[in-house]
């Protein structure tokens, strides 16, 4: 079942990957996320403040993510060589990214010559709430195509990630539900983490270190290839699935294919 789902992913990931050359064009802000300005074979320069929101919402084709703490709501985006229609905008508290690359079939034997060109480079600023002093996210919900996803130091309510092939790296965070797929790529969350974690790993390592105590969790961990660490006990390369602590408040479950799992509390 294992190397059936790695196998899957795989071929997934080669799909998703040969639509993921197109010509140049670029979407500004919208309401109903429909174009008010295109252009084509342009180099992407996106650089200004945003209305405040509490909620992101993000559809990323070939993009290298940042969300992190600023001075104000803030946006900065740029490409070389846009592929594709991106697309953003703020509303109902909520803010929408959408990269999409455009699909070329004839171009597809090009495709990894092509994608460090094509990147967006994106950073997200959230300054800190003037109540809590933190920087605060309801609901952040990414889906990631290539490339990687980076959040750091802040408190999110519900985080729901899911990666193409990239790798997605939190740091100092609060999140009371962490929901993440990887498809290709690392996975490495680190925090404060009071609630369950979900985990669904494909092929790379898989890394959790927690602010919470050992017996704040039970652990579910179905083995795929790899060694399984729990606060510096090996459970080795092979073996069955690992069901530790009846008693916890949490529940932090991992599901891997290919890949090493690293879990330390405090």
């Amino acid at each position: 079942m294992k190397m059936m789902r790695v196998g899957l992913a795989s071929l997934v990931m080669v799909g998703i990957g040969a639509g993921l050359v197109g010509t140049a064009a670029v979407l500004a802000e919208e309401a109903d996320l429909t174009p008010i300005q295109k252009l084509v074979g342009t180099n992407l320069n996106i650089s200004e403040e945003l209305p405040s929101f509490k909620n992101i919402d993000l559809e990323a084709g070939i993009m290298e993510t940042q969300i992190i703490e600023g001075d104000t709501f803030y946006i900065e985006a740029s490409a070389d060589n846009l592929s594709g229609d991106f697309i953003y905008k703020v509303e109902n508290d909520t803010l929408f990214i959408k990269h999409e690359p455009e699909k070329d079939d004839d171009k597809w034997f090009t495709l990894f010559k092509e994608i460090d060109a094509n990147k967006i480079d994106l950073k997200i600023y959230i300054p800190r709430d003037t109540n809590s002093n933190e920087v605060d996210i309801e609901n952040l919900d990414a889906e990631m195509g290539m490339g990687d996803l980076t959040i750091e130091d802040m408190v999110i309510n519900n985080l729901e990630v899911e990666c193409g092939m990239g790798d997605f790296i939190s740091k100092n965070i609060t999140s009371y539900n962490t929901n993440i797929e990887g498809g290709m790529g690392e996975i490495e969350l680190e925090g404060d983490f009071a609630g369950h974690v979900e985990i669904e790993a494909g092929m790379g390592d898989v890394s959790v270190t927690t602010n919470r105590e050992y017996n704040d969790y039970n652990f579910r961990i179905e083995k795929g290839f790899g060694d399984v660490d729990i606060n510096n006990r090996d459970y080795g390369f092979f073996g069955g699935n690992i069901n530790e602590n009846g008693n916890g408040k949490y529940v932090m479950d991992v599901e891997m294919g290919m890949g090493d799992i690293e879990i330390n509390t405090n």
